[in-house]
């Protein structure tokens, strides 16, 4: 709105609140007016009928108030004025910053628009590469220019570590709204892992998670189950299969279940991490968890940074956690946490207020595999 317009506008309002006031000043006098004149008869018939001059008294001092009404309402003629100025003024100022607000937000709206259209086909060829760092780095600048769910949209179209990672990073730090469809996004790319995640029903009671570690081998937490327990496992096809307790360690907290199906995938388990360059890749990337609500039909999708690494607790006894804010909801228990690469890093132990979410490592995954002489991460 230019200052012309503005000018004008004040203008107008500013006349139409001086009318506004006179005309109700006007108002208020000839009602005054009209209810002092339906008084002067009463006053005139309580007078003496037998006196001219006592009867013209009361006439006179009825037009005497009248006159001093109006000249009260005279006097307060310019508040009423101002009263109104300032009342429609104040509104006419409030309509003028939203709109200004308002066109503000449009013009940096087509700003932006103008900025992506010039700066997101130079990506493309990057989101196309086969190496996942520029792929990632395309992707977050495209989420930096403020367009996250676009960089989610590319980032499940163009796939590989790159993407998983970026579509992490975007899922952990954005509003929730914006983590739904990186998170669905993530889903899609993790896809293929669905089959490898199991639903623990424990003596008829959905009780936990689980995962193929190797051929007829399934990974858990101990805790969720008791050495008589019965147990099924349900696939991702809702299919149900029967399972036995091979192994069970309260100390580390974790379960092997052996089943008759030797053709589930087994998941890739995380080297261990010795170095202070892989101990610190872990706090640069996010980590997704997949696995069951207590409600859900199949395996859902949480993604969080990991916050602490050796972490030990001190009613959790055992080798030290990492902890994650991953908000992982009840029924998670034993589910994987992987990378970017779709490799296990951690088995979700247990979650805490504020969404913090403490994983087994996966370091103390293949010591207690290895004891029970299981082998992983074979080539598929």
């Amino acid at each position: 709105m230019n200052h012309r317009i503005m000018r004008l506008s004040f203008g107008g309002i500013f006349a139409v609140a001086l009318i506004s006031g006179t005309l109700a000043v006007l108002f208020i006098g000839a009602t005054t007016d009209s209810m002092t004149s339906r008084n002067k008869p009463a006053v005139v018939q309580a007078a003496s009928p037998s006196s001219t001059s006592k009867a013209d008294g009361p006439k006179m001092e009825a037009q005497g108030a009248g006159k001093d009404n109006w000249d009260r309402l005279s006097s307060i003629a310019p508040i009423v004025s101002g009263l109104m100025i300032a009342a429609v003024g104040g509104w006419a100022t409030l309509t003028v910053s939203r709109h200004q607000r308002a066109s503000e937000t449009s013009r940096t709206e087509r700003e932006l628009t103008v900025q992506r259209s010039s700066i997101i086909p130079p990506l493309i060829p990057y989101l196309g590469s086969d190496k996942e760092r520029e792929k990632r780095a395309a992707l977050l600048a495209i989420d930096a220019m403020g367009d996250p769910v676009l960089a989610a949209k590319l980032a499940e179209i163009y796939g590989g570590e790159g993407s998983a990672s970026a579509l992490s990073n975007i899922a952990a730090r954005s509003s929730r709204e914006v983590a739904v469809v990186a998170e669905r996004s993530l889903d899609t790319l993790f896809h293929s892992l669905k089959v490898s995640i199991v639903r623990l029903i424990v003596n008829d009671l959905p009780t936990a998670s689980g995962f193929v570690v190797a051929p007829g081998r399934v990974l858990t937490v101990a805790h969720a189950l008791r050495a008589e327990d019965r147990v099924v496992l349900k696939l991702y096809t809702g299919e149900e299969i029967d399972a036995t307790i091979l192994a069970r360690d309260g100390d580390a907290d974790l379960a092997l279940l052996e089943t008759a199906r030797q053709d589930l995938p087994a998941l890739t388990i995380q080297a261990s991490a010795s170095s202070e360059k892989e101990i610190g890749a872990l706090f640069n990337e996010d980590v997704t968890c997949i696995g069951y609500t207590g409600s859900s039909t199949e395996p859902e999708v949480r993604v969080g940074p990991v916050t602490a690494i050796g972490l030990q607790l001190a009613d959790f006894p055992g080798d030290p956690m990492i902890e994650t804010l991953l908000h992982t909801a009840g029924g998670f228990s034993g589910a994987p946490a992987v990378n970017s690469k779709g490799r296990v890093i951690g088995i979700v132990r247990l979650a805490r207020m504020g969404g913090y979410s403490y994983l087994i490592s996966a370091d103390s995954m293949l010591k207690f595999l290895t004891r029970h002489q299981v082998t992983v991460n074979e080539a598929r």
